[in-house]
């Protein structure tokens, strides 16, 4: 069933300890952002922020880094969440970048004479820690080493507080005839890589007895401090079977929370998964039914699409969008059917009646011979 490959976002915390407000817009956010940044405003600032990387001296002295690295996406989550917040990510990444070169360019390492060992070169161990520690710990030997009530290996979780969620990857709808609807790419902070990891699912349905809400089992996926997979382990719609037996369901609300420990969960974020082959929806989760289409039981189907097990019903919504309709080559059939059927049965009627009179006209006859006998 929604999603490719989620771009990949790197571990990173921001400097001042806020936490990224959510956002609505998320897969369909333009330039310039809804608080006025404009394109060329971000790639100045994620430019600056990563010029100010202590590192970013040493780094740019590497062949094999650009101190630039991280622009890229540090503007592409400043146009989704319309939040400065993720400007360290451009420093962050290329630092991540620049130690990860520098650990593996051994003629870097420093050597006081031919019988110690070497080591890595001393701006790594000093200013080179993942995501500078979030401010939150002490670069030492390029491991960071957390303050009390936090955790990571950038030190950027909070364990007093569940994540907080920004938004949903691409966006708050995804269609079952497009895309792979089961695995939702959540985009926020503080998400920690543990056991305790838990995606909470909830399916939200329309019925004619009033919304319905249900748990619906889920597997998390840590893919960084910034984005956690949540991959649900059962159909979110019904869009396939046969109506005549059973009942579909062309769309479902599904609400996502992630918790770190199993039980601290963060806010809801709301994601609308549907059937376009009858369901049109907006980019806030607002689903309508199409005119050109049909839902009958709750299986949706396209103009002229047959139903499942009888090719002669067919979807004709400028005659009926919620029932089937009989194809031309099978209508006149379906009249002289009928009239067969009322004309056997008159036929049948009458020479029963007829029978009867003739029984009862018979013993009459014998009872008069009696008589006269």
């Amino acid at each position: 069933m929604f999603i490719t490959r989620p771009r990949y976002i790197w571990s990173t915390r921001v400097t001042d300890k806020s936490t990224p407000a959510p956002f609505p817009v998320g897969a369909n956010a333009t330039w310039p952002t809804p608080s006025g940044i404009t394109l060329e405003n971000a790639t100045v600032m994620c430019k600056e922020a990563a010029m100010t990387s202590p590192a970013s001296a040493a780094c740019a002295m590497l062949s094999n880094v650009d101190v630039f690295s991280g622009v890229e996406d540090c503007v592409e989550d400043i146009k989704l969440t319309d939040n400065l917040a993720f400007l360290q990510q451009a420093a962050m990444l290329m630092e991540e970048l620049c130690r990860e070169e520098a650990l593996k360019n051994v003629t870097l390492y420093d050597q006081k004479d031919e019988n110690s060992t070497a080591l890595p070169p001393a701006f790594v161990g000093s200013s080179l820690c993942p995501g500078r520690c979030s401010l939150r710990g002490q670069c030492v030997n390029a491991t960071c080493h957390c303050d009390t009530g936090y955790t990571s290996s950038d030190c950027s979780v909070d364990m007093t507080k569940p994540p907080a969620l920004v938004a949903v990857r691409h966006g708050r709808t995804c269609d079952v005839r497009s895309g792979v609807c089961d695995v939702i790419g959540v985009v926020g902070d503080g998400f920690l890589d543990s056991r305790s990891l838990r995606c909470h699912v909830e399916r939200h349905t329309d019925t004619a007895s009033g919304r319905q809400r249900s748990a619906v089992p889920a597997t998390a996926a840590f893919m960084s401090f910034r984005e956690v997979e949540c991959t649900v382990d059962q159909d979110v719609l019904i869009i396939d079977g046969n109506p005549d037996e059973n009942t579909g369901i062309p769309v479902s609300n599904i609400t996502v929370a992630i918790s770190n420990d199993g039980r601290l969960n963060s806010d809801m974020l709301q994601v609308t998964i549907y059937d376009s082959y009858c369901q049109e929806c907006d980019g806030t989760g607002v689903c309508r039914p199409k005119v050109n289409a049909c839902e009958i039981k709750g299986f949706c189907y396209p103009v002229n699409g047959s139903h499942p097990a009888d090719n002669s019903r067919y979807c004709n919504p400028s005659v009926n969008r919620s029932g089937w309709t009989y194809r031309p080559d099978t209508e006149e059939q379906q009249p002289k059917y009928i009239v067969g059927i009322a004309v056997g049965t008159a036929v049948g009627t009458v020479v029963l009646v007829l029978a009867v009179v003739f029984i009862l006209k018979i013993k009459r006859q014998k009872s008069v011979s009696l008589q006269a006998s």
